[in-house]
């Protein structure tokens, strides 16, 4: 071969090896490319990070996401760089991007982890909720890693005590909202904030609750005054229910009195609005839903507290006078538990 000729073919192969590309892969050429870094971990605000390049050969770069971007398409042999932009996590949990760099037959994955702010999602966040008059509580399922806050300008709005525990992952919890009677005798409306405990105003989250208005209270209903013995029968074996065993009393002007198993008496008042029935105690209340049937009256007992969930709930069956009802609590194949209702004249 003349020298002429072979100039030009190592020329050639010189120019062929400098400008390899993904798709050209030089089937006698070994492929030499590393990175500063094959492992990012992140901050939940975002960042810029530099990566270093070192190749024989031209690259590419590309990402799996599109909160995780590098910043160019690729370089060329020798030492380059490029940059991988970060947007800020605006879920609540961790996540994780993948930045491929490809030079000929050489493939590096640099795995990028970026951590999860303190937050909160509000899973079924309503813009507006309407109420009666009446009590109520609205059940929110929210997920969090942190402890969250409940307020309103309005302290007919409260939140019940739940058990958000603060830390990683974050979880899917239930928050709970109540919103007292409305005895004020107009509609009224209120904005609920849910904001994650220490976060700034910017978090939280809000909606707009409109109340009815509570019925008129009725503090000598005839069909609730007398004595209501409360008791259960198992096969031997002891249930803790609450109210079991207690004997209420209902006098006229919504005097109430109540002497628990013990031989403790409890004093307080009680009355009926609409179909419920309030019986109130210097710490707290509890409730039982009246409805009307042939033979007198029945009703759902739920036993509730400010700051508890719903210990238990049954159907009362029908009873009037001084007949009584049985209503079963409790049932499986070894076990029957059931309250009945002694209802009598309370001037006996």
């Amino acid at each position: 071969m003349r020298k002429h000729q072979l100039f030009w073919f190592v020329f050639y192969c010189l120019f062929a090896v400098c400008s390899c590309k993904e798709d050209e892969l030089l089937p006698d050429f070994i492929y030499e490319m590393t990175l500063s870094t094959e492992a990012l971990n992140v901050v939940p605000e975002g960042t810029n990070e530099t990566i270093e390049v070192t190749s024989n050969c031209e690259w590419t770069v590309k990402s799996n996401v599109d909160w995780c971007k590098p910043t160019q398409d690729g370089g060329n042999a020798g030492k380059s760089s490029f940059q991988i932009t970060v947007d800020r996590n605006e879920e609540i949990e961790e996540r994780v991007a993948e930045v491929t760099v490809t030079a000929g037959s050489v493939v590096r994955t640099i795995q990028v982890v970026q951590l999860n702010p303190d937050g909160f999602e509000v899973i079924d966040l309503p813009s507006e909720v309407s109420v009666d008059g009446l009590e109520n509580v609205l059940k929110l399922q929210v997920k969090t890693n942190m402890q969250l806050e409940v307020s309103s300008s309005d302290e007919w709005v409260m939140q019940l005590d739940d058990e958000v525990v603060s830390g990683n992952p974050p979880r899917a919890v239930p928050v709970r909202v109540l919103f007292l009677d409305n005895t004020t005798g107009v509609p009224r409306s209120t904005v609920v904030k849910i904001n994650g405990k220490g976060l700034p105003d910017s978090y939280a989250k809000t909606f707009e609750v409109v109340q009815g208005v509570a019925p008129e209270a009725d503090n000598n209903d005839k069909r609730i005054k007398g004595t209501w013995l409360i008791t259960k029968a198992m096969n031997g074996t002891v249930n803790d229910l609450s109210l079991l065993g207690i004997t209420m009393t209902f006098e006229e002007d919504g005097v109430y009195s109540e002497i628990l198993p013990s031989g403790e008496e409890n004093m307080g008042t009680w009355n009926v609005r609409g179909e419920r029935l309030s019986i109130y105690y210097e710490d707290g209340r509890r409730y039982i839903y009246l409805e009307n049937t042939s033979d007198g009256i029945s009703g759902r007992m739920t036993p509730t507290d400010i700051h508890s969930d719903v210990l238990y709930q049954t159907q009362l069956s029908a009873y009037s006078g001084d007949d009584f009802g049985l209503s079963i609590v409790e049932q499986t194949n070894t076990k029957l538990v059931y309250m009945m209702i002694i209802k009598g004249d309370v001037d006996k």
